[in-house]
């Protein structure tokens, strides 16, 4: 009895033993039927790796990936990676989480940067097994949770949102069935699901004054703090459209750059970026070689800011280089009218001989035939009358033509002269053309301005920046850093170049100045080489995602909403407008010249005039 029973006991065990070796086999084969149809839904992979428990395994499944158009590997009780994989791209890592080397191997892969590449994991185990460790999955990582049961194989996407993101997210993506053998993954569904952030958080580092930390959120005081403003309603709304908490960290510094220690200095916004404290800057920044190092900047931002650095100044009037009384005509009309002037110079002399000749004038008159057509001309071309006639119809016609003539070029001459009186030198076009003119120069008392035009950098011709320091700052401090409003109105005062933000100037501008004032405005390029975005730290999972919304936000017109409701428009006179401007010295020195060389003509010919006198005189009394 006893030994039918232990037969029995012994073909039942052999019994199960036989299924479940059956059960694994087809489990195998089960699981690699999947793994072949997911390779080849994915593009070609340069080569695959699999790290399994089983010693046994190795072998088979190295016959079955080598037969494929690519490198298989199959290794055993493996603590790392091989060395000829850490510098491969489009490989597919296959790792059983259940084994006692996978942490060690995914720490290797995430120190090596492994995981960003374009490599492909398939991680066999459940989410469980993935959360026992910290390590950082991106959402453009393709790390994928295999969950193998008895019928279907669950594919799911493993991620974090951001480095500070405390919870995985499991997205199944798709379902892998053993009576169907068909993987369908829809790749539009699945990046609308990755673009949903479930509320994580988005840690903006905003650097602000103290005066406007309140009005973060609103239109108030524009002119100040324009740019974080700016940037912390379009957070708010690209946050919303990925279903993602905007956290604000407010800081009063920018934080600079410490090169002895190699860090930004905290606190500040680039410190916040640098120790992983902040996912993106509150404000755009120049791009410069030394933030290059430690941070990516997103070029789809260049757009975000509406404002940009210039030299403001007052151009100086025409007459402060030129004549403006010659300005009315081209110098060629000056030339042609010399030459009429001859000619008709000539006409009157020769007129008036033939009327002396033909009418038996007067032989005194006569005699000073050139002294009569030079005073003719002259008195024409000074709007007043002529004691001389010609008595022939001839002679009359010509000083008709004479006069009418004269009469337009003076109508003419006056309209433009006006013109000329409240024109502006407009050839002012760079900082160098600037600097010619003599012009006092000033800078807005900000931190950007103190660090760009005092410390040597890579966004300032060094030549400019230690020309302006020597000559314009040096022992002229007080009188170089100003205020906007106190730079503005010397601007105004005329022979001061003033650099400051233009939506600040323009602000300013718009407000103080009146429309003769404003015609005369002019900006010119700052000579800071200014190319400034928003930047993220330089491994920051965000850059693609921030890049899309912004893009977004600017084809869906939102950005350009935000600036014309944050930017000024830039100050346009109304040329229709009458306006009253006074003449100064520059403008009257051609009339003082003219008076005064009048005066010593006068003094030389009267001083001729009593010693041709006194001479005449002398002769008399001796032939007497």
């Amino acid at each position: 009895m006893s030994l039918i029973v232990y037969n029995g006991i012994f073909f039942l065990l052999f019994v199960i033993l036989a299924q479940c070796s059956t059960n694994v086999t087809t489990q195998r084969k089960y699981v690699m039927g999947f793994v072949n149809e997911f390779l080849e839904k994915i593009d070609s992979p340069s080569r695959l790796i699999n790290f399994v428990c089983n010693k046994k395994k190795t072998v088979n499944l190295y016959k079955k990936y080598q037969a494929r158009h690519f490198q298989a590997a199959s290794v055993y009780d493996r603590k790392s990676i091989p060395k000829d994989f850490l510098h491969l791209e489009n490989v597919v890592y296959m790792i059983n989480l259940k084994c006692s080397n996978t942490d060690d191997i995914l720490t290797e892969a995430s120190e090596n940067d492994l995981f960003t590449k374009r490599n492909v994991w398939l991680l066999f185990g459940e989410i469980s097994d993935i959360e026992k460790s910290s390590r950082f999955y991106s959402y453009y990582t393709n790390v994928y949770l295999i969950d193998v049961t008895p019928k279907t194989i669950y594919i799911s996407k493993v991620y974090k949102i951001t480095s500070s993101s405390k919870r995985y997210t499991k997205l199944l993506i798709a379902k892998w069935h053993e009576t169907e053998s068909r993987l369908d993954i829809d790749q539009r569904k699945l990046e609308k699901k990755l673009l949903n952030f479930h509320g994580e958080p988005i840690r903006v580092s905003y650097a602000v004054s103290n005066d406007s930390i309140q009005n973060l959120g609103t239109y108030r005081n524009r002119g100040i703090d324009y740019s974080p403003k700016t940037i912390y309603l379009l957070m708010n709304q690209l946050t919303s459209l990925y279903n993602a908490t905007h956290v604000p960290i407010i800081r009063e510094y920018w934080g600079d750059f410490d090169g002895t220690t190699g860090n930004f200095t905290q606190p500040g916004m680039f410190a916040d970026l640098q120790y992983g404290l902040a996912d993106i800057a509150g404000n755009t920044a120049v791009m410069s070689n030394i933030r290059l190092k430690y941070f990516r900047y997103i070029p789809s931002s260049g757009k975000l800011n509406g404002a940009i650095l210039v030299w403001t100044f007052r151009a100086p009037p025409s007459s402060y280089r030129e004549n403006v009384w010659l300005m009315p005509f081209e110098q060629r009309i000056w030339i042609i009218l010399s030459i009429f002037s001859l000619i008709i110079y000539t006409l009157l002399v020769l007129t008036d001989y033939i009327e002396n000749w033909m009418y038996r004038a007067d032989q005194q008159q006569g005699n000073i035939s050139w002294y009569k057509a030079f005073e003719l001309l002259i008195t024409t071309a000074t709007q007043r009358g002529s004691v001389f006639v010609f008595n022939s119809i001839s002679g009359k016609i010509l000083c008709l033509t004479l006069f009418t003539s004269n009469m337009l070029l003076y109508t003419a001459y006056t309209a433009k002269l006006l013109l000329a009186f409240q024109s502006s030198l407009d050839d002012i076009n760079d900082f160098k053309m600037l600097l010619n003119t003599g012009m006092r120069l000033g800078a807005e008392n900000t931190a950007y301005n103190l660090f760009y035009f005092t410390t040597t950098n890579d966004r300032v011709d060094e030549n400019i920046r230690a020309l302006i320091y020597k000559t314009k700052i040096k022992g002229h401090e007080k009188m170089f850093w100003l205020n906007a409003e106190d730079g503005i109105r010397m601007v105004r005062d005329g022979k001061f170049a003033f650099h400051l933000s233009s939506n600040t100037a323009y602000d300013i501008i718009n407000r103080e100045f009146d429309e003769v004032t404003k015609r005369s405005i002019r900006f010119i390029n700052s000579i800071i080489f200014y190319n400034n975005y928003l930047c993220i730290p330089k491994q920051s999972p965000l850059k693609d995602v921030l890049t899309i919304g912004l893009l977004r936000l600017q084809e869906t017109g939102v950005i350009n909403r935000e600036q014309i409701l944050f930017f000024f428009p830039k100050p346009i006179p109304d040329y229709t407008k009458p306006i009253f401007f006074s003449m100064d010295i520059s403008d009257t020195k051609f009339i003082f010249s003219v008076l005064i060389i009048g005066f010593l003509l006068c003094l030389a010919i009267f001083f001729i005039e009593i010693v041709t006198f006194k001479v005449n005189n002398y002769r008399v009394d001796v032939n007497a």
